[in-house]
Formats: C-alpha cells, structure tokens, sequence
C-alpha cells in the first residue's frame, strides 16, 4: 500500500476511534457507558492500525481536555500488538513480519482476550465539564482551535528570565538635545515619542510612579504611551503639563512662559510658584485642555484659551509652517526660528493683522518675502552685540 493510501486510511480510521470517544462521553448512564467501554476495546483489537487510530484520537481527545486516561496492566496484551511500522499493511492483526515468520501465537492469542481483559485496556474518565454534542467535522476545527491558543500562549508561559529582563526599566534618566538646524525623532523606553524641534534640550527623569520630563530650552512634541498609573509631567519654566496617553506640544518662550497646544487627548496645565521649584503634583486650580486647543502660561491672558488646529501644532514635524488666523507679529517671530536673524517687529504699523498660510522650513526667506509684499513692507539688517537682526518697518511710498 502506497504511504497516501495508508496516511488516508490511517485518518479514516481515527475518524472511526473518534467517534466512539464521543459516543462513550455522551452516554447518559452506567450501562451505556460499559458498552461504549467494550466497543472501544473491541476496535482496538482488531489490529495494530486500529490500536493506533485509537491512541491518536486519545490524544486528540485530551488536547481538548475532556478525558484523562486510566491504563490498567494486562500480561501479553501487549505481545501480539507490535508498534506500527512505516510499510505496515492496514487490516492485519499482527503485522507482516510477525507473520512473515510464521508467529501463530500472536495471531491465536489475540481472539483469546477475555471480555475482563479487554475492558482493561482502556478505561475512559470523563471530567465534570457540561455535555456538549461536537458534530464529526467540528473536530478538525476544534484542534486547530487549540493549537492556535497554544501558539500564542506558549512564548509568553515559557518566556525566561533573560527575556523577561528586557522590559523597560521604570527608572531611567536621559537628555538629548538639537541642533540649530536640525530636528530629532526619539521613541523612550516607556513607547511614548517625542520629537525635538531645532535648538531644543530635553532632560528626562522616569520613576516607579512618575515620567518627568524638563524642556531646558526649544520646542517638543510628545506621544504620550498610555500609564495610567504613570503619569507623564512636562516641566517648561513655571508651566506644567501633566497627561496620561495624549499627543501635545510643548514650546518653551524664557524662564516663565510656555506654549502649550494639544492635538489629541487630553492635557492638565499648572503654574509653579517658581521656574526651579521641584516637581510637585499639579494643583486644584489646573487648566485642561482637549483636542485642538492651547494656551500660554505667563502671559497676561494666561489661563484663557485659544483654538489652534492640529495642522498649526504639528505641522512642524514635517517642514510646514501652519498660520490660521494669525497675528502678522506672531507669524514673523515663528519663521525668524527657522533663521539666522532676529526679526523685530516694534515698528509694524498693524502686528495684529491676521495672516493664513503654509510654508516650509527650508523656504524662509520665500515666506519672508510674500509677507513683506502682502503687508506693504520693508526690512533692514543690523549687526549687534546680539547678533544679526533684521528691522521691519513700514515701506517707503514714492
């Protein structure tokens, strides 16, 4: 017999084994259950291919978790039932060597068993699961079921210490810091991100309870991993911004001020008594902000809110400049961020007048130009002890 055609008759006979395994764990009393006893004992005696259709079945059984099994010893059962070898003909009692070489006694022996003896060779215990009928084909499902669970299960139950060592330390200090001309991309131990802006200095102090962050100088935008029991604090100046899982924006202006913008979730913002007090948690009277929405701390206005969309709050991150409905005085200190000059704005004849519109990081001097066009405009450099800073002041009417 061809290796398929003994495979396929091998699982046929599995399929029969199997549904004995089911009848003899459905059976509703005593005396059916000894019937299903002797007809599992009576189909693995009528070869060694019917033994071993039986023993897979059990072990399909068990996977499932129905059944224990209850061996009990039978002297010279065993003898006439050799082990399945792979040019074993299916049907046969004894196997082909064993009666290749004339062994009568194995093939007298095996009618011989007694209904005792028979019994013994497998007694089936069901557990207290609930009866549940498993139609014939669900048994394919019902095993790849399991082994699906065990796939995903395993890594994790038999995961070992050194593994397990490389979680993330809940204590971890760090700093990093930009460039003038560059922006910086960090994931931290703890999943979150953050992304530095140019010039900008960040100093991290992670604990147990507690993610500190202190923006030194610059602009950072932080994706905050969620941790509830965590908390994730950003300490710019006297401002505090405390979230849990949220993106936001976080601009330090000098020693008080802050700009603080949120894209998504959910922020709490705090004012210390002083830039260098030592972190503490945030106060009753904490301003919240949600989605789209930002505010300074230090300023006059402070705590009033201010709509911003999160093109305007992130769209540095990828190169843009973002203004909706913004004041021309504010939209030229953000681009003069991008350059090697100072732009002073004193002498604007209307700094309040709103300005919309995108540009790009790497096109400045272009932005510079269509605002002084648009607004009527002229500019003039100076050199200072300062540095180089660029004058605007009203054009000249010929």
């Amino acid at each position: 017999m061809s290796e398929p055609t003994r495979m396929t008759a091998l699982t046929d006979l599995e399929d029969q084994a199997f549904a004995l395994l089911m009848a003899h764990w459905e059976a509703g009393d005593e005396v059916a259950r000894d019937a299903a006893d002797a007809a599992l004992n009576a189909f693995a005696l009528l070869s060694t291919a019917h033994q071993t259709a039986l023993t897979r079945a059990l072990d399909d059984w068990r996977i499932m978790g129905h059944t224990q099994i209850q061996p009990a010893p039978v002297t010279g059962l065993n003898a006439c039932i050799p082990p399945v070898p792979d040019d074993e003909q299916l049907g046969c009692g004894c196997g082909s060597e064993a009666r290749g070489h004339g062994n009568d006694q194995c093939e007298q022996q095996a009618p011989a068993q007694t209904p005792e003896r028979a019994h013994a060779l497998v007694r089936l215990t069901t557990q207290s699961a609930p009866r549940v009928k498993v139609p014939g084909l669900a048994r394919t499902l019902a095993l790849a079921a399991c082994a699906l669970l065990c796939a995903v299960l395993t890594p994790w139950l038999i995961m070992d210490n050194s593994t397990r060592a490389e979680a993330p330390a809940l204590n971890w200090s760090h700093r990093i810091s930009s460039s003038q001309y560059e922006q910086q991309r960090h994931t931290l131990p703890d999943g979150s991100e953050v992304v530095l802006n140019w010039a900008s200095d960040v100093r991290f102090d992670f604990r147990a309870d507690v993610r500190h962050v202190y923006l030194n100088k610059g602009e950072a935008l932080f994706r905050v991993a969620k941790d509830k029991t965590r908390p994730f604090i950003v300490h710019s100046g006297e401002a505090n911004a405390r979230a849990v899982g949220t993106e936001f924006r976080v601009r330090r202006i000098n020693r008080k001020e802050a700009d603080i913008a949120v894209s998504e979730g959910i922020v709490a913002v705090s004012v210390s008594a002083a830039a260098d007090a030592p972190p503490s948690p945030l106060t009753a009277n904490a301003v919240t902000l949600t989605m789209n929405q930002s505010l300074r701390t230090g300023s006059a206005d402070y705590p009033s809110i201010r709509h911003q969309s999160v093109a305007e709050i992130t769209g540095w991150t990828q190169g843009r400049l973002v203004f909706e409905e913004r004041p021309l005085a504010e939209v030229l200190t953000e681009i003069s961020r991008y350059t090697d000059y100072r732009i002073v704005t004193e002498l604007l004849p209307d700094p309040q007048a709103k300005v919309s519109a995108t540009y790009f990081i790497a096109h400045t001097s272009e932005a510079l130009d269509s605002l002084l066009q648009l607004f009527h405009l002229q500019g003039e450099f100076r050199q200072n002890r300062g540095g180089t800073e660029l004058i605007l002041r009203p054009a000249l009417v010929l």
